[in-house]
């Protein structure tokens, strides 16, 4: 089963009805592939989703708020369409626990639309070769791709 692209669209319902609903379908040592958000990459961004990654997830307390957000030059990008987050984004490493819950095992990971600085920073964006990086090297691209994918098996 392949699903790119698109359960960073769901809601959370729909996202556990459509692993519920692979469980079901997907015989055991079948293959599930998707690709998703990387919630690590807001870190990453320098941006809107850096404060928010920051207010959800890392800072205790709302009493720092400014003061994360005052440190941040650029919170006001993205702008427009960009701006709207996607309702499912995923953390690379805690989605293989996900997985699990579901009855499958993540069997491989890469990542992809790699960036070579903050997206604000950018002025034209490329994304280069990401199964070129050396292996001592890949840590940096749970943070500084945008996307990455996953090859499960069903237990």
């Amino acid at each position: 089963m392949l699903a790119f692209n698109v359960i960073a669209y769901f809601t959370p319902e729909e996202e556990h009805e459509f692993y519920s609903q692979l469980r079901r379908i997907v015989k055991r040592g079948g293959f599930l592939a998707v690709s998703h958000s990387n919630m690590l990459f807001d870190f990453f961004s320098l941006n809107r989703y850096t404060l928010q990654f920051f207010q959800n997830h890392l800072v205790l307390g709302g009493q720092y708020a400014a003061a994360v957000e005052s440190l941040l030059a650029r919170t006001d990008l993205p702008a427009g369409d960009k701006a709207l987050p996607l309702p499912v984004r995923e953390n690379p490493l805690t989605y293989a626990l996900k997985l699990k819950g579901y009855g499958f095992a993540e069997t491989r990971q890469e990542f992809i639309n790699r960036h070579e600085a903050p997206p604000p920073v950018l002025q034209q964006q490329t994304f280069p070769d990401t199964l070129a990086v050396p292996e001592h090297e890949r840590w940096k691209l749970l943070f500084t791709c945008s996307q990455f994918a996953s090859l499960t098996l069903r237990q």
